[in-house]
């Protein structure tokens, strides 16, 4: 159920018809995120939002995802912004993708993986279309539920074990592959 940019979520709690109202893409960024230095390259703040988004989770997307993050139907609004995305610089859509898949916005643009605090993250380096494929079910897994807390980066996933589980600071790398 929508009312101005807003979802019910049923069985949660006490809007019209027992669930709780959250807004459309309130998928936990948490505090001390890039959106704002994001929308300093001239984004919107719903579409900063959705490039941390698929910059902490998956580094690839989808037009579609868009707008299932944003609320809005397909158009102008979902052209723009991708086209936007390419002509900046930000993004590209090499990826050998079959015709029918649609393309699939890379974001490689490195100061706003700076900006997370990895420059060098593995969602910028160049990637396979099966791992593409991977990596946009994980972001359609955080569209779909908005309201869990993904850890999305090495340093969330750190803290979360260190604050809750009690583990100390020393983690093993993770393998380069």
């Amino acid at each position: 159920m929508r009312r101005s940019g807003r979802r019910c979520v049923r069985g949660r709690g006490a809007c019209r018809g027992g669930g709780q109202v959250v807004a459309m893409g309130n998928c936990d960024l948490g505090v001390g995120r890039p959106v704002a230095s994001v929308q300093a390259f001239g984004f919107t703040e719903r579409q900063a939002r959705f490039l941390v988004l698929v910059l902490e989770h998956s580094g690839v997307c989808l037009p579609r995802q868009y707008r299932t993050f944003a609320g809005i139907a397909h158009g102008r609004q979902t052209h723009r912004f991708f086209d936007k995305l390419v002509a900046g610089g930000f993004a590209t859509t090499d990826l050998a993708a079959p015709a029918h898949a649609g393309r699939i916005y890379h974001l490689q643009y490195k100061p706003w993986y700076r900006l997370l605090g990895e420059p060098d993250h593995r969602h910028r380096k160049p990637v396979s279309v099966g791992r593409a494929v991977e990596r946009l079910m994980v972001l359609d897994g955080v569209l779909a539920e908005p309201e869990v807390t993904w850890l999305g980066l090495s340093r969330d996933k750190a803290e979360t074990f260190t604050r809750f589980i009690g583990v100390g600071a020393v983690f093993p790398a993770p393998r380069q592959r």
